[in-house]
């Protein structure tokens, strides 16, 4: 099994919408940076603001990719100079990193019939709406099971768990054994030779 752990997660609320913004800066205008979910296309819209990505460095978990790639639901930060109405901007580089992936511990249990489902992926409480959450490559609402491996999107909330925006279907364990957690490391214990363990 391949272990990735990648900087800290988003931190941020998830209150009524899915699209909550984990930064939003540099006030109507001039240059600032935008950090929240992908609500919908045209070229994207972030925190209610239309960027033009048509120059954008683009990049998915640290690969360069093209504005096709992008999906509806993503946790995108983006860089670049907003017009003065504040309603739309050109981006200068847009970055995807997914907040967790790896297989279903077991089946998701239904919290709220037919909207609010929960799962965890590696310890994780992922936490799924029908009406706000986006999936992608088969996954669904109705049909992830345990063992499924999926890529996470989304926003930890004061519980430490993750309000998913976007769900996509990787693969199935143990066939696709790869995983990807995203955290702040604590008790590192290194060794002579350079290794360690953390928690």
């Amino acid at each position: 099994t391949k272990w990735i752990a990648l900087g800290a997660l988003l931190l941020a609320g998830f209150g009524s919408s899915c699209s909550s913004s984990t930064s939003d800066s540099g006030g109507m205008s001039g240059t600032g940076v935008s950090q929240g979910s992908i609500d919908s296309f045209g070229s994207i819209f972030v925190n209610g603001v239309e960027w033009d990505v048509s120059d954008a460095r683009i990049e998915l978990d640290g690969v360069v990719a093209s504005e096709s790639a992008l999906r509806v639901g993503m946790v995108v930060r983006v860089e670049g100079v907003r017009s003065d109405d504040g309603l739309s901007g050109e981006a200068q580089s847009v970055d995807f990193d997914d907040s967790i992936e790896g297989p279903i511990q077991s089946d998701p249990v239904e919290t709220v019939p037919g909207l609010v489902k929960t799962f965890s992926v590696l310890g994780t409480t992922i936490i799924m709406r029908a009406d706000q959450t986006s999936f992608d490559d088969g996954a669904s609402f109705a049909g992830l099971v345990q063992d499924d491996v999926v890529e996470v999107s989304g926003f930890l909330d004061e519980a430490g768990s993750i309000r998913a925006t976007r769900i996509e279907l990787k693969g199935a364990f143990p066939v696709d054994d790869e995983v990807e957690l995203r955290g702040n490391v604590a008790n590192l214990v290194k060794t002579v030779d350079g290794s360690g363990i953390f928690d």
